[in-house]
């Protein structure tokens, strides 16, 4: 739960773009994919935490760091439906 809150109050600190891709290496992980691919593709995250409960879907929001700027990636059933990208 503390992860959680330090999370959220980390994110209402910085302006979001919206972005539909995020490059791990030399490979891609986009929209559609499943959260297993992602993480095969990029690697544990810095974060994971499990947000809410959809009509039981869960929402989870993963954080990785490319480029010197933080991304969320939003999964929901396991799959990645959004990216935000967090710069400040």
């Amino acid at each position: 739960m503390k992860k959680l809150f330090t999370t959220l109050l980390l994110l209402s600190f910085v302006s979001f773009s919206y972005a539909d891709a995020i490059r791990c290496g030399n490979r891609l992980a986009k929209t559609g994919d499943a959260k297993a691919y992602v993480i095969e593709v990029c690697g544990q995250p810095i974060s994971e935490d499990l947000v809410s409960w959809e009509n039981d879907i869960a929402v989870y929001h993963l954080t990785y760091k490319e480029n010197g700027n933080l991304k969320v990636l939003i999964f929901k059933g396991g799959i990645l439906t959004s990216i935000i990208d967090a710069k400040k």
